[in-house]
Formats: C-alpha cells, structure tokens, sequence
C-alpha cells in the first residue's frame, strides 16, 4: 500500500509513451538566459526528473532541434544542441546578437539549420552576413525583423544581405527590413513583407522570379510609383496565388495603382486592411481574376455610404462564401445594397464579425439573407454578455446557427495593421502586444500570424510564451 503511494505512476509508462508526452512540449525546448543567469529549458526541466527521464532526453533529438540565441554566453551551449539534435534539421531563432557575435556558431552543421528568425535593433550589427562562413545551404524558412523600422529603400551602402547562399529558401518573411537585408527573392512559395515599396517594374519581377508563389502578405504597402492612365502597363501574372493579403501604408488616392495589373486566376483568400478608408478597393476588380475567391476578410474597414456599392471590387467576389470583419462599420450597405437586381455575395454562408455595435446594425439584413444561404454567424466570446436576448432571438428565428469563438481568433488577421503614424500612443501599443502570438506557435506555419507586433523584445515577454519564468538550479546539466 504504501510503496503504490509514493511511486512515480510515470515509472509505469514505456519510454516511447514517454518520448511522446514530451514530443508535445518540445516547442518549449529552447535555452535563453533571464536576468538571474540560469538557464532554463524545458528540455534541462525534463532531463533532471530522474535518471531515466535524462536519459530519454539526451537520446531524443527532437528535444535538441529548436533553441534560442538571445546573449553570446548563449552560443556557447549551441554546440551541444547542435550534436544533440543530429541528425535533424534545426530551427533557431537568435535574438540581437550581432554577426561578429555567433561567428563562433560557424560550422558545417550550420547546413541543417531548416528555418532561421533573426531580430535586431540595426543592420549596423551585421558587419557581415549571418553564418557567411558555413551558409545554411539547407534554410527553408527565414524570417527577418528590425527594429526600429528601415525604409524598403534606405539608400544605405553599408547593409548585407543576412543570409546568403540560401538557395533552398522557400518562405521568407521581412519586417521592417530595408531591401539591402533581404536574400535574393527567387523560388519562393510564402512571401511577406511589412513597408514594401517597390517600383512597377520591381513588381512584376517579384512574381516573374517566383512562379510557384503561393501565399503574398503585403501589410503597409507603399507603391514607390503610380501609372499613367493613358498608357497603362501589361498585366502581371499571379495565377499562382492562393492567397493574398494587402494592408495600406498610405491614404490612397483614385489613381492607377500596381494592384489593378495583377491576374489572380486562382486566388482563394482574400484580405483587405483599409485603415479606415475604403480607397484600395477601387484598385480591385473582375479583371483581377477574383472569381475563386471563398474567404474575404475585411480590416480597419468603414464601408462608405454612398460609394461602396459601386466599387468595383465588390461585384467581382460572386463565389464567396465566408466573409470575416475586423473593425468594420457599415458592412451592411453592402449586404443591403444590389446591382441589377442582384445582391453581392450571392454565395455567402459564414460571417465572423468582432465589433458588436455592427453586428447589431447588420442583424436584420443578416436574418433576410438566410433565405439565400447564410446561416452560421461567428462573433468573440465575450460577446454573450453583451448580446442582447433580442439579437439572438431573431438569428434563431431565421434559422442562423450563433457561434462563440475564441476571442483571440476572431480578431487574429494575416494583416494586422500598423498605421504610418510613428509616434503612436504607448498605452495603444501595449494592448496589441497582449494579442501576440507566442513562440509555441512558431512551427505552425501556415497558421502563422503576421502580426506587425510580436516584438518580444524584453526577456521576461519570451520567458512569459514559453512559460520558464522559474526553473531549477542546472548546474551541470550539459554533462
């Protein structure tokens, strides 16, 4: 009786059970030093339970294959993450270390680094291209982010590219990066780029050199310049997008832009950051190809009264089916709103909508709607204390299915955008850090989000994701 009292009912369990349980927490296996210089690892965590825990750690690469590099001291143990870890492929993340910095970390392993997200304060760290000595010939992703922000086009001499060689690159994501940083952008299938500001003919090569491209974020989009009228360009050919979202970096005007030439035959998702003016949808419409478009989502958006219904854009979205709204006002001139007789979004079965004074607006024209399809309607879940009895009688009534979702996902746009004005107020600032998204999710890619905000820049924000705020003393744990 008393020996079933005090074993450990995990002694039960076989080691490949075991090596599964941990599996699922080796997003947090990463090292970093906090400001009372001990390391703490989920990994070092693990591998101090017990003899048999160690051991089952020290023989799993997986638990080796992810780590951070945020101090020099740090780079001292990437060697036996390095071995460790063999023969997988690493993800690393290094956190304002210069290259001068993680020059000892140069070695032949480097050719198994397979995603790489670098941060820093400014390109001036970078006396020379990260990993120059043995180029990670194997990096699929690589994701770039300075801070402050530099211009697409700073006119600087004196900035390298991070990486170079990297001709497996298939994903790369830039923030605040000017154009000198940023590795050549051919073959890739996931781009995107926070303040790009490209010239016509800088445009058209960025889908000539990327044929299979399939996923193109482009929040804070700054055209260098816009077209003549009278002489307009040939279209651009971007059959291969699936997805394409735009967010403005600018006001803009009514004047011929570089989106209007673009041919998405294929595109299935669509997102649209307005900052509050409607203008970038009169640079859209069914010469664009927008035919296969299922997904429209709308953020920082006030659909104007008198002219949304005959923006082009809006017409040419006939098969889509899920429209979702952040920070939208007057959505419903547009579900109201008819031309010839015909109503816009004729195909529409979801809407998610995170402003409560809209879907109040929008609850008459929604429940008129349910006769040609719509039926499921997606608000966050704070909303049940706000709805009133009425609003959710009249959606039942009409047969519309009321869904509470993760407040997080419904305001969590691939767009998130960062408004031109720099000198935003704090106290704005530190509530869009507090929607971040951690490092746990940084393996989940396609699920990313493009948030212009997930700084972590402060060792206690990546201790807080990672949930290694207190750990034990690891004296010796390298051993």
């Amino acid at each position: 009786m008393t020996s079933q009292s005090t074993s450990n009912p995990f002694d039960i369990l076989p080691n490949e059970l075991i090596i599964d349980i941990f599996i699922l927490i080796r997003h947090e296996s990463a090292f970093f030093m906090n400001p009372s210089d001990k390391w703490i690892s989920s990994v070092v965590r693990l591998s101090s339970v017990s003899h048999r825990w160690r051991d089952i750690a020290i023989t799993t690469p997986q638990f080796w294959s992810f780590f951070v590099l945020s101090t020099p001291n740090s780079i001292q143990l990437a060697p036996l993450f390095f071995e460790r870890s063999k023969p997988l492929p690493i993800d690393l993340i290094i956190l304002h270390l210069s290259s001068k910095d993680i020059l000892p970390l140069s070695s032949p392993e480097n050719s198994r680094i397979r995603s790489l997200d670098y941060r820093f304060i400014s390109p001036d760290e970078l006396n020379e291209s990260l990993l120059v000595v043995s180029p990670a010939t194997n990096l699929d992703t690589l994701k770039i982010r300075c801070d402050p922000r530099f211009d697409w086009d700073c006119h600087s001499s004196q900035h390298f590219a991070v990486v170079k060689n990297a001709t497996r690159l298939r994903s790369v994501v830039l923030k605040g990066t000017c154009s000198h940083l940023s590795p050549p952008l051919v073959n890739l299938t996931h781009l995107e780029i926070h303040g790009f500001s490209p010239t016509f003919p800088e445009f058209r090569a960025l889908f000539d050199s990327n044929p299979a491209l399939s996923t193109l974020c482009l929040p804070r989009f700054f055209p260098a310049d816009w077209l003549d009228e009278k002489h307009p360009p040939g279209p651009i050919d971007a059959s291969s997008l699936r997805s394409f979202s735009v967010g403005l970096g600018m006001h803009w005007s009514r004047e011929i832009c570089m989106l209007t030439f673009l041919r998405m035959d294929n595109l299935e998702y669509l997102e649209i950051a307005g900052s509050y003016t409607g203008h970038i949808t009169n640079h859209f419409s069914s010469a664009n190809g927008l035919s296969r478009v299922r997904t429209l989502r709308l953020h920082n958006f006030v659909i104007d009264v008198v002219h949304a219904p005959d923006a082009p854009l809006w017409s040419a979205l006939n098969a889509v089916a899920r429209v979702e709204l952040s920070g939208v006002s007057r959505f419903s001139n547009l579900l109201a709103a008819k031309t010839d007789d015909k109503i816009y979004f004729p195909k529409l079965t979801d809407i998610l909508c995170d402003n409560f004074e809209s879907l109040r607006e929008m609850v008459e024209i929604i429940c008129s709607r349910s006769a040609v399809g719509l039926s499921r309607v997606e608000v966050p879940s704070h909303f049940e204390f706000l709805l009133q009895q009425e609003v959710a009688t009249k959606l039942n009534a009409a047969n519309i299915e009321l869904v509470f979702v993760n407040d997080k996902d419904a305001t969590k746009t691939i767009v998130h955008y960062d408004s031109e004005d720099e000198d935003e107020d704090e106290e704005d600032e530190e509530n869009l850090d507090s929607d971040e998204l951690s490092w746990s999710d940084y393996d989940n890619y396609n699920d990313y989000d493009y948030d212009d905000y997930d700084d972590h820049d402060d060792h206690d924000d990546l201790f807080e994701d990672f949930g290694l705020l207190e750990g034990p003393d690891l004296n010796g744990w390298d051993e």
